[in-house]
């Protein structure tokens, strides 16, 4: 639930507001970010329908390789100027280096529709069956960093969610 003054709140049509209960008692209430039972039971039904089971509840690495404004850029040739569209040979290098780090995890992808085809390419140069790429949306991408060792991402908004849970 979004709070601006003490009267007024808005709730975005995807969230029901009664999940997210602004606690009565509390002397000073700040934003909390939840996974919610049902989107933990969602992840791990996702996880074992690709037969993921055992790889990634807790040793998983979640990634998000770009963000949305870099990605034409990205799959253009790159711009000197251009400082978040890291080249793929730099995340083969850090990918290896993770999994040399933490061989049983799995390593998901992650970024969004338009993303899909540079996170392909980047899994093909990784070459390593534990990475693979996954279209999730926002309250799954939630429920996955829960679960995850860690996240390595050029965006802050998905690093700071993965801190958050």
């Amino acid at each position: 639930m979004i709070a601006c003054c003490a009267s007024v709140s808005a709730t975005p049509a995807a969230l029901r507001e009664a999940d997210y209960p602004v606690p009565a008692a509390a002397p000073v209430w700040a934003p909390r970010l939840r996974v919610l039972n049902s989107e933990r039971a969602e992840r791990d039904a996702w996880i074992n329908a690709r037969g993921w089971s055992g790889t990634t509840a807790h040793h998983g690495a979640a990634g998000q390789s770009s963000q949305h404004e870099s990605t034409a850029r990205a799959l253009a040739p790159r711009l000197s100027t251009d400082d978040k569209a890291w080249p793929i040979e730099r995340w083969v290098e850090l990918l290896h280096k993770v999994h040399a780090r933490m061989p049983n995890a799995l390593i998901v992808l992650r970024g969004s529709q338009e993303e899909t085809p540079m996170l392909d390419r980047i899994r093909a140069a990784v070459g390593l069956d534990a990475v693979v790429v996954a279209g999730l949306g926002l309250r799954q991408l939630f429920a996955v960093c829960e679960a995850a060792h860690s996240m390595i991402s050029v965006e802050t908004g998905p690093a700071h969610a993965a801190g958050c849970v």
